[in-house]
């Protein structure tokens, strides 16, 4: 169970043994949320203007990714085409899903109703999930698939994550609290994947097995510990310290990565 660092001065990246600094696009500081298997690495950073933009780093540096019309946007997924999701305000001052890709640039995706909503995560289908706010003003987790948008939640939900084999977890509120689910969109089938104890869990991350990393609250307390889903049970992961840790990612091998913290 590693922890996540963030660096002011420029977004971190370990490669070799060692930390390696980004650098920016030319502001004070830059974020980096996701990696392909080549090493492309979508994120965000702040302008030479101050603003903050979409960005990916390829061969050495970090390109901008610009906006959708507005002053601020965040890339949040990559898959191993080089393709890129994220959220960017547009002229109007509301917050749309985005694609970018090499040959047509950021482009807002078709058929998400409302003026609020973020993309997560693309897989190399290039099926994408994120949530979007209904006419209810309740978040929503969705699947974009082909220019079409499905609805996965009930209530109120998120979409964080998509493998290579279509499922997806985030969580829904379906059942009455937030509970981490596993969604598979071709067979229909939706499955509550429940908590260690308590109320709450939540998916984060998925790797190509169908393993979940996020986090589960383990007593009736609110406090949570990071936790794996795999072979149908949640397994606790513990804490580094403090009484609060959460699971942001797991790969193939069952690493996770994630943090840990104490409640003030």
């Amino acid at each position: 169970f590693l922890v996540i660092v963030s660096c002011l001065s420029g977004s971190p990246a370990w490669a070799a043994g060692k930390m390696i600094d980004l650098g920016t696009l030319g502001g004070n500081s830059s974020t980096a949320y996701d990696i392909n298997e080549s090493g492309q690495i979508a994120g965000s950073s702040k302008t030479a203007g101050g603003q903050t933009h979409a960005a990916l780093y390829t061969g050495g540096a970090w390109q901008d990714l610009t906006t959708l019309g507005g002053a601020r946007s965040d890339a949040y997924g990559i898959n191993d085409l080089g393709q890129v999701v994220g959220s960017s305000y547009d002229a109007a001052g509301h917050q749309h899903a985005f694609i970018w890709t090499p040959e047509g640039g950021m482009i807002q995706l078709s058929a998400i109703p409302g003026t609020f909503s973020v993309a997560w995560d693309i897989n190399n289908s290039g099926q994408i999930v994120g949530t979007y706010r209904d006419a209810e003003n309740n978040d929503q987790g969705f699947l974009w698939s082909g220019g079409v948008m499905t609805t996965l939640t009930q209530g109120y939900g998120g979409a964080y994550a998509i493998n290579d084999n279509g499922l997806v977890t985030g969580y829904d509120q379906r059942n009455g609290f937030a509970h981490a689910f596993l969604s598979d969109f071709a067979s229909k089938n939706w499955q509550d994947l429940g908590v260690l104890a308590g109320l709450v869990s939540w998916g984060n991350g998925l790797n190509e097995v169908g393993q979940v990393a996020g986090f589960s609250t383990y007593s009736a307390s609110i406090d949570h510990h990071a936790a794996r889903y795999a072979s149908g049970a949640w397994t606790d992961l513990g804490v580094l310290s403090g009484s609060v840790s959460e699971a942001f990612d797991i790969n193939n091998r069952g690493q996770i990565v994630g943090e840990s913290y104490a409640v003030s």
